[in-house]
């Protein structure tokens, strides 16, 4: 997470809110910038644009259309509140970027149904090669990996696209 993020309070104590980032650019916290930033704390996956507007609508009676979730992910993007993974041939999944109990983290990406795992870059710091590296997330999360890219995401294939 950026440290431009993290602005300090009063008491110097470190402290995110979505609504000091939004208004410090001169945006305001609408309802239904609220409720996306809420779904994305609560849930713990990444969600494409999509899966956010069916929970949206299955958690509440207040409709928010499919065009404001797209809007509302490119604003919080853009201002570094939400990260977006991009798959190559999958939609676009999201997660928030201000939770300071997440650890830095890089991905695991399934070729194949598109899920994304969240790898802890702590524990990878003693890895020396990328040999190691395949080795430890096909033993620690099951990954069969033939890299094919990465930036930091990896792409692989998840252990149930591999028994299919």
């Amino acid at each position: 997470m950026g440290k431009d993020l993290v602005p300090e309070d009063d008491r110097g104590d470190k402290m995110v809110t979505e609504e000091k980032v939004l208004r410090g650019q001169g945006y305001r916290l609408t309802d239904q910038r609220r409720r996306i930033i809420d779904l994305l704390k609560s849930e713990k996956r990444h969600l494409n644009a999509e899966d956010i507007h069916a929970l949206l609508h299955q958690n509440s009676k207040q409709r928010v259309s499919l065009a404001t979730v797209y809007r509302t992910l490119e604003l919080l993007t853009r201002l570094s509140l939400v990260k977006k993974v991009e798959v190559s041939g999958k939609p676009t999944v999201f997660e928030l970027n201000t939770d300071t109990s997440v650890q830095s983290h890089c991905h695991l990406v399934c070729r194949q149904c598109g899920r994304v795992v969240d790898v802890p870059i702590s524990s990878l710091m003693k890895i020396s090669s990328i040999e190691e590296l395949e080795e430890y997330l096909l033993r620690h999360y099951y990954f069969d990996l033939d890299i094919s890219d990465h930036q930091i995401v990896f792409f692989g294939m998840c252990e149930t696209c591999k028994e299919k």
